[in-house]
């Protein structure tokens, strides 16, 4: 059991918020008492209906998303609207929750970095970095030697868990750099194309 400060400084440690893009929405989405004893964590993409069924019938005492609950301000709490139903159902069984979105992905380990990993690329560096220069949205590297594109697409499906993936544009015949963005990201094809990249992935 630790008390949800404790909780919340090992979160800010694993994704900074000064990371987060200024348009995200990181932290505390619900903070049912600042001395609660956290016992039991659910961590999920983002809250539904059956997360917050899931996590009362498992007693979780705080719930950590990767898409925030609250993205703008919230002018009323309306049991007919979906984000004030989620908000209401979740106090009225005492959950927390904690969002850690771009921040997770900008991260050091976050989303970007694990997924460069998986694909076994080199020299893996951030797309657009952040001020330390480890940390950034998005991450490039390199294949050494380049790797034939049907070997790459076999990485790539491996490293999704073999969902299905789209491509568009003209197919390379090897690929030796790529860069990457587990979200939307088309805000960074500038990057990706000023980096001379074979390949440019995006989550969405």
């Amino acid at each position: 059991m630790a008390d949800i400060g404790t909780i919340e400084k090992a979160m800010r440690q694993i994704a900074p918020p000064h990371l987060a893009e200024e348009w995200d929405n990181c932290g505390f989405q619900i903070r049912c008492d600042s001395d609660q004893n956290i016992e039991k964590i659910l961590v999920c993409l983002e809250i539904s209906d059956d997360i917050i069924t899931e996590a009362i019938q498992k007693s979780a005492d705080l719930i950590v998303t990767h898409h925030p609950l609250i993205f703008g301000g919230i002018r009323s709490i309306d049991m007919d609207d979906m984000t004030g139903r989620y908000v209401l159902r979740l106090i009225r069984a005492g959950i927390s929750v904690y969002s850690a979105h771009t921040s997770f992905d900008s991260a050091k380990d976050g989303t970007n970095q694990y997924l460069a990993e998986c694909l076994g690329l080199e020299e893996i560096l951030p797309l657009v970095p952040a001020e330390d220069r480890e940390s950034g949205m998005g991450r490039s590297g390199v294949y050494r030697p380049p790797l034939p594109f049907s070997e790459f697409a076999l990485r790539l499906k491996d490293a999704c868990d073999g969902n299905i993936f789209r491509i568009s544009g003209t197919i390379p015949e090897f690929v030796s750099k790529v860069s990457l963005c587990t979200g939307a990201g088309s805000e960074f094809i500038g990057e990706a194309e000023e980096n001379a990249s074979d390949v440019y992935i995006t989550g969405d």
